[in-house]
Parts: C-alpha cells; structure tokens; sequence
C-alpha cells in the first residue's frame, strides 16, 4: 500500500498536528507532506527515488527540503535542510507551442484553421529560409562563446552548420527539429522552456540572433534551466539580460541526460534542421519554377491574342476603309475599287511636292473619317457631284453590370470579314455606326466561372439596355455557328481566349491574396525586421 498524506495550508497543519519549528527556529512552510509504502504492517524503504510536485502560487527560490523527525510526545522537529533540487516535469513535446506568440493570434484573426495543428505545422515550416536582408554579413557567436567570428569566405563553411547570418529570428526548421520524440525528458519538452523560447522568439536586439539563444540551451541539455538563463544574461544587454536574470531567480532546475546523451542530441538537432531548411528552400524552388512555367504561358497566350487583336484591327479598318471610299467614288460618278485585284502598272501619275512628313493620301477625306469614325461630306469639284459617308453613334447598358466579373460586347458587321470589340466607357459600350453596314450586337460576361449572353440583331444607332442570360460553351458555339466560317471562327478563337484569361485572371487574384496572407504571416513569425523586396517575393 501507498500512502500519501499532505498539509498544504495553515487548517490542514493544525488538523495533522503538525508544526513550523525547526529546533527553535520559525520556518515559512510551502507546504508538507508525507510518503510511506507498507507490505501489510511492514513498513518499506526506498529503492528508487519518487518525483513529488507541490502546488505554488509563486516559486521562492529560498525554499529548502526538511525532514520530520517525529520525538517522543509526537510532535515533528524539521531538521536536515536540503536545497530543492527544482526537477522539472517534462511532457509529450508534441504537446508544447513553440510557435512564435503572434503567430496563431494572427492565423485566428485571419479566420484560418488555427485550431488544425498539421496545418499550422505545415504553413509555419514553409517560411523555412525566408530571408530578412541581404546585408546582414556579421554572425553572433552563442552567448559566451568568441565573439570575433565573421561570415567570411574562409570560414562560412565551418559555420554554416550552426549559424545562419541572413535569419534574424529563429528559422522554422530548427522548430520543426525541436519538435521531435527524442527531446522527450529533457529540459526542451518542459513548460519551463516552452515559456522561454516563445520569448525568444521576440528577441529584437543586435547583441545575438534568437537563433544563438536557443543553441545556447541546446548546448547545455544536461545542466539546469537556471544555469543556462544566468550565461545568457551575462552576455547580453538591457530588456534581455533583465528578462534572463527573472527566469534565473526562479532556479528551474533541469531534467537527467547524459553527457553523451546531450551530444547525440545536439548532433541530430543541426543535422535534422538543415534537412528540413533545404528541403523547404528546395519545395519553395519547384513551386516557383512552376509558377514561371505558368506565367510564361499566360504571357505567350496574352501575345498572341494582342498580335490577332491588331491584325484582325488592322484588317477591319482596311476593309471599312475600301467601302468607304468605293462608295465615296460612286456617289460622285467615278468608278474605282480597292479590293484585292491584280493592278496594272499605271500609265499616268501625280507629281507633287510635299514639305512635311508623315502619310499622304489623295482621299484624306475617306481616311479621317474612316479612322476617325466620323461622318464626311465632300464635294467634287469636277463632276459637281457629293458624296457622303455617315457614322452614328450606338449606345449599350448591361443590366446589373456590377455583378459581373467581366463583361465584353462585340459588333458583327455583315460588310466586314471579322467583329469589332466595343470598349466601355463610364459604364457604357459605346461605338459609332458606320451607314453603310448592318451590325448584330453580341455580349459575353463572365461571373467566376460562368457565362452569360445576349444578342441585338440589326441593331440602330440609338440606346439600349440588355439583359443577359446563362450560356453553355455548347449553346454559344452554336449561336456563333450561324455567321459565317471567318467571323465564326474568330469569335470561338476569342471565346477560347476569355476563358483561359478568365480563369488565368482568377489564378493572379488568388497568387495576389497568397502574397498578402504570407507577408502578414510572415510578419507574425518574423516580427524584428519587416521583409525586404526579395522576401516578399517569396
């Protein structure tokens, strides 16, 4: 049988009939307590040694262990005072946060799975490597340690194990190795440390890197808390030093590991967190080489529709510009053409003088109003005869414009090979009629990943206001299939065109949002220095 008796309050030490003498000294008891082990009325001894917390509101580091010796008449003398050996509790280290302190407050306020550990895990080891500057050249020895040591050509190498000059703060990977089975019973997988690295974590001075405090402990597995708080301390300066000589004063004590044990560990912490660190770094690369490949196809797509877009242009305005004219010519009695047709070497020609650069033309007046979209009016001087050439303007409203992710109206003329794209002004789609055309009007818009579509045949110069409606890639083929073979195979090569862009243009919205939330995270996990241009890019 175990028994277990304890008085941790003034009524519990009265009721057990026990006092706070030492021979004739007062003592300030932190509690009492006793441990027997019987095999029926036998009492037993110790064969191996008990691990005994007792509660506390706040730790004294004066506190020391007596033991009751029980006189005569019953009552207890304390006597044998011994210093508490302040053993720590250790716990599964899976269990512990070593996570910087902002960083789940701002995973929570972002509304992210902050509760779903491989998660956080996993976002948190992506920042492996995240670099701050590329300016950062002098290395922090581990306090105490020689401070001379430089990241240098001749000696980068022998340091790099250890020592990472590009961090500020503590790299993600050296979490992830502390985050391992084999820390267990050791002062790593202790409250006691959890309390100090995520302090760590917020070191912000130009004395060490945090990285440099937590070696400092890695390197002193086997020696108590305390120890390792007062060699900080006396290596570092202000908010720091004072803040070590507080957990000092506490005189947390550690956990038993061997030496060969503490170097086995050490060995297995700077191999296991370089893996990790070049494995991200390495993860980080494939991702952004496929986010190259990626973008290198939407920009050969993006060039190849601005080049149609200007051949298709081009030849729209060269054919309206040969209605134009041919028309122009006819209304004042003279025949001429310029479509495609085998010309014969002219017998006669113009000679003139000109004096300022730039295109001429002897039918200026087709031209500007060709390009100008603007109606003419011209009188031959030698026939007597006018000619005029008429634009109207048109004028488009979609219903609910606002609620579509993008909305493109296009004109079908029937004297043209290929469409016309109308451009939106102040929330109109506004285009000047040429008199001489009959035009459809068709509209596409996209809502995520959606169609919508209307169609205006015949359309006049004057106002409309359309209302779209759902669309299948199949039923808008369709609808394209009823012009003929060029405008129709424009058309689906443009429609083609949209919805690679469309879901391209979500695809950059989302890689815009992703940089935003990893510049915020980032900032949670790095708070010391805010990221650089090259840092952001990652």
């Amino acid at each position: 049988q175990l028994q277990i008796k304890t008085a941790l309050n003034p009524l519990s030490i009265l009721q057990n009939g026990l006092s706070t003498m030492s021979n004739d000294r007062l003592l300030q008891t932190a509690g009492m307590f006793s441990v027997n082990g019987f095999d029926g009325d036998q009492p037993l001894q110790l064969n191996k040694e008990i691990a005994v917390s007792i509660p506390a509101k706040e730790i004294n580091p004066a506190m020391q262990l007596f033991d009751g010796v029980e006189s005569s008449n019953g009552t207890i003398n304390w006597v044998n005072p011994q210093p508490i050996d302040n053993r720590l509790r250790t716990y599964n280290i899976s269990q512990l946060d070593f996570y910087p302190p902002k960083y789940i407050p701002t995973l929570k306020e972002l509304q992210k799975d902050y509760r779903n550990k491989k998660y956080t895990d996993s976002l948190y080891y992506s920042f492996s490597g995240y670099s701050h500057s590329e300016d950062m050249r002098v290395v922090s020895p581990v306090p105490g340690e020689d401070e001379s040591v430089v990241d240098t050509p001749v000696n980068r190498k022998a340091i790099d194990s250890r020592w990472h000059p590009y961090i500020w703060q503590i790299d993600p990977a050296k979490i992830k190795a502390l985050w391992d089975p084999r820390f267990n019973n050791t002062i790593i997988a202790t409250k006691e440390f959890e309390e100090r690295l995520r302090y760590i974590h917020t070191i912000c001075n130009d004395e060490y890197t945090s990285d440099n405090y937590l070696e400092a402990y890695l390197r002193n597995l086997a020696k108590p808390l305390y120890e390792t708080d007062e060699l900080i301390a006396r290596s570092s300066l202000g908010e720091t030093r004072k803040k070590f000589l507080e957990f000092a004063k506490r005189k947390d004590g550690g956990v038993m590991v061997t030496n060969a044990l503490q170097q086995k560990l050490s060995t297995y912490f700077y191999q296991r967190s370089k893996a990790y660190r070049e494995a991200a770094e390495k993860t980080w690369a494939q991702y952004q080489d496929s986010l190259a490949a990626l973008n290198e196809i939407a920009n050969k797509k993006r060039r190849d529709a601005a080049l149609a877009d200007f051949e298709r242009n081009n030849k729209n305005f060269q054919e309206e510009y040969c209605t134009n004219l041919t028309n122009a010519y006819q209304q004042v009695g003279i025949h001429k053409t310029c479509h495609n047709t085998v010309v014969p070497p002219a017998e006669k020609y113009y000679n003139i003088t000109i004096s300022t650069p730039g295109w001429k033309n002897l039918d200026m007046y087709v031209m500007d109003a060709t390009k100008n979209r603007q109606s003419m009016s011209f009188t031959d001087s030698i026939t007597g005869k006018t000619a005029t050439i008429t634009y109207s303007e048109m004028n488009i409203t979609i219903e609910q414009r606002v609620q579509y992710d993008r909305v493109l109206v296009y004109l079908m003329p029937d004297s043209l090979s290929s469409f016309q794209r109308v451009q939106e002004t102040g929330g109109r789609f506004t285009e000047k009629l040429n008199g001489l055309f009959r035009y459809d009007a068709l509209v596409l818009a996209y809502k995520g990943n959606d169609m919508f579509y209307f169609k205006q045949s015949s359309i006049q110069p004057t106002n409309y206001v359309f209302r779209l409606a759902p669309i299948t890639m199949a039923g808008l083929q369709k609808e394209l299939g009823k012009y003929d073979l060029p405008k129709a195979t424009d058309m689906i090569k443009e429609v083609d065109y949209l919805l690679f862009d469309q879901k391209e243009l979500k695809r950059e919205a989302q890689l815009r949002d992703d940089e935003k939330f990893r510049i915020t995270i980032a900032r949670a996990i790095y708070g010391c220095a805010a990221p650089t241009k090259k840092a952001i890019s990652r």
